[in-house]
């Protein structure tokens, strides 16, 4: 992805100029779930991050854990996921991160509930 891509920008109404915009720095601006369904398109395999928190994320049929955030480091997202309890009782690690990439990531499936990866449990044991 290019970050010099205008689509990777946000326009607001009205706030077509630079000076324009400056009224809104560190403001917070808010929609709810609904809206952003509403007026929002995603492309094929695009989810809100909203969407994605609260999976679980399961390789061979094994929960690894559940996505509890999901942060962007640089130009990729990373799933921050919160270890199932059976395996940090194994002491293995309470928290770890899974980059959102195909390397790592089957399938995601909102219905599931689930995120199905590979390669996550050796992310976890290395973490």
């Amino acid at each position: 992805m290019n970050y010099n891509d205008e689509s990777e920008l946000i326009r607001f109404v009205g706030f077509e100029s630079k000076e324009k915009a400056e009224i809104l720095t560190n403001h917070k601006i808010y929609s709810t779930q609904q809206e952003t369904r509403e007026l929002c398109e995603l492309g094929e395999n695009e989810f809100f991050w909203f969407d994605l928190i609260g999976l679980n994320i399961i390789e061979n049929n094994i929960k690894l854990g559940e996505v509890s955030d999901i942060e962007r480091i640089v130009f990729t997202d990373y799933f921050v996921i919160k270890t199932s309890d059976e395996l940090v009782q194994t002491k293995l690690p309470k928290s770890f991160l899974i980059p959102y990439i195909d390397k790592y990531i089957l399938d995601v499936n909102l219905s599931a509930r689930s995120i199905f990866v590979i390669g996550g449990r050796d992310i976890l044991e290395e973490s």
